[in-house]
């Protein structure tokens, strides 16, 4: 019997592809809303949104990603930089371009000129930049523009997942640090039932966790740190878990069983971490599509652009020739976004990773200004 961590190669599978077809997943969910076209009804049968779903999918290949990166990083300060690199440059780029770009478009065809938009009192743009820097959005409008749209007022509603995002990019450093992950890796499962418990008081009884913790009075911040950890523990225990397409069929079914009946019902939510992650990576190893990222992981990009790009489609009546279009133009013009976003911003920070700032002070430009 073959494990996960002798079938999984780092460098020849298939997340690429499956991280690309999440994100469309979520454009395609974002389309029902941002496009007014009521809720995701073409598959009513289904409890909870397709997008929350693609969502909890990134955050279980990160928890496994991310566990792995620590594990073989050589400290915890360069876990950090490479962590760093892989959100905040991408994330400011798109603030910029957001108050630069799109939301200049909308207040043009609004406004008729560009008179007085960096001196607008609601929304301003630079006040955008400076109270999302640091990844908590805090200001989503830009402006007082998008008011006449299915989803007013917000440019770019999915960069809030982020912040929790980068949390579990810490948590996971601080396990490393307490050598936690290598020593303990049983406390990470500790971790993610603490988490499913949190998320199932809260469902159950809300407000309950405000009264013990900031921490246990975020739903949805606890429901996508559970799946992180369902994947950290996928990786940890790698090499004891068997693959196998018997245990993948068994847990498809366990997932669609769980979709169904009710992917936010704490008890599915329980189920749905393991046998997702088994499932996710399963397929990863299995699905012939591990050259579908050879020119670029595009899918960061699709993700922090595809709802502004869908709220400005929206703005200009695009949805009035139905879903679609919306839906299509929407993830052909994103993908077209993402692509320089990747070549032009992502790579070129991700190539700093092995960047050492004592080498500034090493260089033979600086040697002679120090006999001067």
């Amino acid at each position: 019997m073959r494990n996960l961590s002798q079938v999984f190669e780092s460098k020849k599978n298939s997340l690429g592809f499956l991280r690309f077809l999440f994100a469309a997943l979520v454009v395609f969910s974002h389309s029902f809303v941002l496009g007014g076209f009521g809720s995701e009804r073409i598959f009513k049968v289904f409890q909870g949104s397709y997008g929350e779903l693609a969502v909890d999918c990134f955050f279980i290949i990160s928890g496994f990603l991310i566990t792995r990166s620590y594990i073989r990083s050589v400290s915890i300060s360069r876990f950090l930089w490479h962590r760093f690199l892989r959100i905040f440059p991408g994330f400011w780029v798109c603030l910029l371009i957001t108050i630069l770009f799109f939301a200049p478009i909308v207040y043009l065809a609004t406004h008729g000129n560009l008179n007085n938009y960096f001196q607008s009192k609601i929304d301003n743009p630079i006040n955008y930049i400076k109270v999302n820097f640091f990844l908590r959005m805090n200001q989503y409008g830009v402006a007082g523009l998008l008011n006449n749209v299915p989803f007013p007022a917000a440019f770019n509603g999915s960069l809030w997942t982020l912040i929790y995002e980068f949390k579990c990019y810490l948590a996971i450093g601080i396990l490393g640090r307490l050598h936690i992950l290598k020593s303990a890796r049983v406390f990470v499962i500790g971790i993610f039932i603490f988490l499913w418990g949190g998320y199932t008081l809260e469902s159950l009884i809300p407000g309950t966790g405000a009264r013990f913790s900031n921490l246990l009075a975020d739903k949805e911040g606890l429901r996508m740190m559970m799946y992180f950890f369902s994947g950290s523990v996928l990786f940890l225990y790698s090499k004891d878990i068997i693959f196998s397409t018997r245990i993948f069929i068994f847990s498809a079914v366990l997932t669609l069983t769980s979709i169904i009946c009710g992917i936010h019902q704490p008890i599915f939510a329980l189920l749905l971490g393991p046998s997702l992650s088994y499932v996710i990576f399963w397929l990863a190893c299995e699905l012939p599509f591990s050259h579908f990222d050879r020119y670029g992981d595009f899918s960061y990009g699709l993700y922090i652009y595809a709802f502004p790009i869908q709220q400005i489609l929206a703005f200009f009546k695009v949805n009035k020739y139905g879903f679609s279009v919306y839906f299509l133009l929407s993830l052909g013009l994103t993908t077209l976004l993402a692509i320089p976003s990747y070549r032009w911003i992502e790579k070129p920070s991700l190539n700093l990773r092995d960047f050492k700032i004592s080498s500034l002070f090493n260089t033979k430009l600086i040697r002679p200004l120090t006999k001067l």
